[in-house]
């Protein structure tokens, strides 16, 4: 692995009081970021974490070599994304995975 310029930006009016929510958007931005820096060769990696009313967004994006061509999200079977798409729906959020030039995970919800 080579060196990793890592940004991370909070939102600081974000207000996550369930825990369980705040425990799935931990272990989503860990398995994003885990699989960035294995698989991306990315120079810089986001975590951006927002909120806008109740819509809570998670964007993690990296400058890497992005997806294969015709990439189909419902046709991956890994463990880490099976795990971010269960906790995503656990919230009752969507799931976006996207890139050409680099990749983004967005995960986006509804919070209290």
């Amino acid at each position: 692995l080579g060196v990793v310029d890592i940004h991370v930006r909070i939102d600081p009016e974000i207000g996550i009081r369930d825990e369980l929510v705040a425990r799935n958007l931990y272990r989503i931005a860990q398995e994003a970021s885990n699989n960035a820096l294995k698989h991306s060769h990315a120079a810089r990696l986001t975590l951006e974490l927002s909120r806008r009313g109740p819509a809570v967004t998670l964007k993690v994006t990296d400058d890497g070599i992005g997806l294969p061509p015709g990439f189909n999200p419902a046709a991956v079977h890994s463990l880490g994304y099976q795990l971010v798409l269960a906790l995503t729906r656990q919230m009752r959020g969507e799931l976006e995975v996207a890139g050409e030039a680099g990749t983004r995970v967005t995960i986006r919800f509804e919070a209290n």
